[in-house]
């Protein structure tokens, strides 16, 4: 595990494999952070007869609690671990990923005040990218673009978060359920594609969008029974 704290100006990590770590793989830099086409994966499994410290330590790269600096992440993979990148900096970018089998979260903002997840690959992850909330002082801007998620949720509340904005757009949703929750003025919705979604619960829709303040040009598809796809407009 990298573990970097104090006064360091930042971290370039490259072509580095981080696997079968007891604990994780980078942490709490407080510079400017860049990690390109690197690998995470079978981080903290008990298989190794490593002590089990719980889902959090199962990390691939944990900047939690820094609030400042920022994270660059691009073209890495993520696969058998419990959270992918949780980047609690300034500005947080997640590019060209592969995030698979990942059991609490892929990508998600900790706090940051600028995140933008873009052309990642999701596949069986709980919740493929987000925000987690701590502390609320500066406005933040989260977008998610241009990603595919398959077999994947994605769950995100901001309908008590006055400052902070979220825009979702052009991202492919495969079998995957949604659910987004705004305050009327801070969640756009526009131009993604759900395809065959699947409910997360009995008790939880496959889509479902409140408190939005734009919600356009999306697309449904579903299968009818001649396996042809229908097309709805959202």
């Amino acid at each position: 595990v990298i573990l970097v704290t104090g006064s360091a100006d930042g971290l370039t990590v490259n072509d580095c494999v981080f696997t079968q770590n007891h604990r994780g793989g980078i942490s709490n830099n407080a510079g400017r952070s860049l990690v390109t086409r690197s690998m995470f994966f079978d981080i903290g499994y008990q298989k190794y007869n490593f002590p089990d410290y719980g889902d959090p330590t199962r990390f691939g790269i944990d900047y939690e609690n820094v609030y400042m600096g920022s994270l660059t992440v691009r073209d890495c993979y993520f696969n058998n671990i419990a959270q992918g990148v949780l980047g609690g900096v300034q500005d947080l970018v997640v590019e060209n990923c592969t995030f698979e089998n990942i059991e609490l979260g892929g990508s998600f903002a900790y706090g940051a005040a600028t995140a933008l997840f873009k052309g990642n690959r999701y596949r069986n992850v709980l919740r493929a990218f987000g925000y987690q909330h701590s502390g609320e002082y500066l406005r933040k801007t989260l977008i998610a673009h241009d990603n595919i998620l398959e077999n994947c949720g994605v769950l995100i509340d901001i309908s008590n978060r006055d400052l902070v904005d979220f825009e979702i757009r052009d991202n492919t949703f495969i079998r995957s359920n949604f659910v987004a929750k705004g305050n009327g003025k801070n969640l756009i919705i526009k131009d993604n594609n759900f395809r065959d979604s699947i409910e997360a619960s009995n008790y939880t829709a496959a889509i479902d969008i409140q408190g939005a303040y734009l919600v356009s040009g999306n697309t449904i598809q579903t299968k009818s029974d001649n396996q042809n796809y229908n097309y709805f407009a959202l």
